[in-house]
């Protein structure tokens, strides 16, 4: 049997409470952190020889740590922490790779380094084979989104996601392929979406031999699972609802601060993302801070 890579992480320049933060982001079972402060990170890179290196200290100080990752067989990537945009220019053309603005979620770090580290093991669940179609049951018809242009989040504010996600499945009655990510039982929706190009997730704590299901905690997850979609995918549709239940089992701030991460990744593309949420589960406030990286649709 061959060796198991043990993935060196090099922390450059941070405090120890932020350290301890990423550490615990990024945590896995083969993964190695090694904290250094900026004098002795030039040594330390050349002897840990890590996969990636995270540098939190100014941009100002970056000359030594890329002078010494050059002399590295494979290099390695650096992502600056930066506290402004400004600063985060300056790095990018001094030489780094990527870049994620303090103060940062665990799912964005998560994010942003998993974009250099080795990918996860298949669920072996992402292939769902649809089912016979039922009658419509309870699912009323949405309007026609004809008039709709990629690169949006479209919010539809509604009680039960009933019109969202009758919406969902007349854009991909085109052959269009779409992304689900639900509260709602995986079963009933494979019937209610029969027949279309459509991948399904289940967000829920439980664990299933049948469905693709991830926990609303683990943003992490969630957002690499709709980046894979974005990546392969032209002109696609994600579905989301569950809001309500995200905010529950973590806070509003790292919920808002998930759909401006999906909004900024999305006005580049040509997908689209459609988020169904019950308007009565939030304050005035936070609909409106919502409703800034939205395009809200009455229907």
């Amino acid at each position: 049997m061959g060796s198991i890579e043990v993935i060196k992480i090099l922390l450059v320049g941070f405090p120890k409470w932020e350290a301890r933060a990423i550490k615990e982001s990024l945590a896995g079972k083969m993964r190695d952190f090694l904290e250094v402060d900026l004098d002795e990170a030039p040594l330390k890179i050349l002897a840990y020889e890590p996969r990636l290196i995270l540098f939190g200290d100014s941009s100002r100080n970056l000359d030594k740590v890329l002078e010494a990752r050059s002399e590295l067989d494979d290099g390695a990537p650096i992502i600056f922490l930066a506290k402004d945009k400004s600063s985060a220019r300056k790095a990018l053309l001094r030489g780094c790779e990527d870049y994620l603005m303090r103060p940062f979620e665990p799912f964005e770090i998560q994010h942003i380094a998993g974009r250099y580290l080795p990918e996860e093991e298949p669920t072996g669940n992402e292939g769902i084979i649809l089912g016979p179609a039922p009658d419509e049951g309870i699912w009323r018809t949405g309007r026609s989104s004809g008039t709709m242009e990629p690169g949006h989040i479209y919010l539809v504010r509604e009680p039960k996601p009933e019109k969202g996600m009758s919406m969902f499945r007349k854009e991909l009655s085109n052959g269009t392929r779409g992304l689900s990510i639900s509260r709602q039982n995986p079963r009933m929706l494979r019937k209610f979406l029969s027949g279309l190009n459509v991948e399904l997730i289940w967000l829920t704590a439980n664990i299933s031999d049948s469905e693709r299901c991830i926990d609303a905690k683990d943003l992490a997850r969630i957002t690499k699972a709709i980046d894979i979609f974005l990546k392969n995918t032209e002109q696609g549709w994600i579905y989301i609802d569950g809001l309500e239940y995200m905010v529950s089992q973590t806070d509003f701030h790292s919920i808002l601060r998930f759909l401006q991460f999906m909004n900024d990744k999305i006005m580049t593309s040509d997908d689209n993302i459609l988020v169904s949420l019950d308007p009565r589960a939030f304050s005035s406030q936070e609909m409106s801070l919502m409703e800034r990286e939205c395009v809200v649709s009455d229907m």
